[in-house]
């Protein structure tokens, strides 16, 4: 009697195929019934056409898996989408709260210093237009020294021309700045010894036909820098 094949039943794969414990060796065929499976924790065995049932199993579960988790599929992209939107619309309260923060600390800044920003405003224009007079007379007076002619005399009309439109344009900056400006140019108009005689000329209307100050303006300082109106302090105003 040929000897019976005994298969550790507990310790199988799930197999649809039945397969009795009972089984001769002469009904199996190990090369294509039956395939050891070398992953298995202990030694089991299972039929070829499970074997291959399950390999497919697997791999269409694998394949629903990343389709279920991955970032491309409509599912995740709207959820994304709908997260962002969410989460934009909860910083925008606090970026508005942060910009009314910053305008409002502006605002107090600038009204707590407005006197001093009108006087770094008013020193800066003051600077340009003198910077800007300043380089123009230098390139003119470089432009007219450079000039070459034979004739003397061409050569100090030239030059002539040249102090008189330099000297016009320095006029019409001190006029503009007013203020210590205007003591300037009353000063320079005095310096015949010095100065050609086309800016002392040129600066002598700053003497007596300089701009005007309106009273008010004047009674408006006043009240700024004494606190008071009270005109007691002079013998006329």
């Amino acid at each position: 009697m040929r000897p019976q094949i005994r298969i550790p039943i507990p310790f199988l794969l799930p197999c649809s195929c039945p397969i009795s414990a009972s089984t001769s060796s002469s009904s199996i065929s190990s090369n294509s019934l039956f395939l050891y499976a070398p992953n298995s924790r202990l030694s089991q065995w299972t039929c070829h056409q499970c074997l291959e049932q399950r390999r497919v199993q697997r791999h269409q579960i694998a394949h629903l898996l990343s389709r279920e988790y991955s970032t491309t599929t409509p599912q995740f992209q709207k959820f994304n989408n709908n997260w962002g939107n969410n989460t934009n619309d909860k910083r925008r309260p606090r970026r508005a709260l942060r910009y009314a923060a910053a305008g409002g600390t502006l605002g107090a800044a600038l009204f707590a210093f407005s006197d001093d920003l009108k006087h770094v405003y008013s020193a800066a224009e003051r600077t340009g237009r003198v910077t800007v007079a300043l380089a123009v007379c230098i390139n003119d007076y470089r432009k007219t020294l450079n000039r070459d002619s034979d004739s003397e005399e061409e050569k100090a009309g030239w030059l002539k021309a040249c102090h008189k439109r330099c000297a016009q344009r320095t006029l019409r900056v001190l006029e503009k700045n007013g203020s210590i400006f205007i003591k300037l140019g009353q000063h320079l108009s005095s310096m015949g010894y010095l100065l050609p005689l086309e800016w002392t000329t040129t600066f002598i209307p700053l003497q007596d036909k300089c701009p005007v100050s309106s009273f008010e303006s004047i009674e408006e300082m006043f009240v700024k820098d004494t606190g008071t109106h009270d005109r007691r302090a002079f013998l006329e105003f």
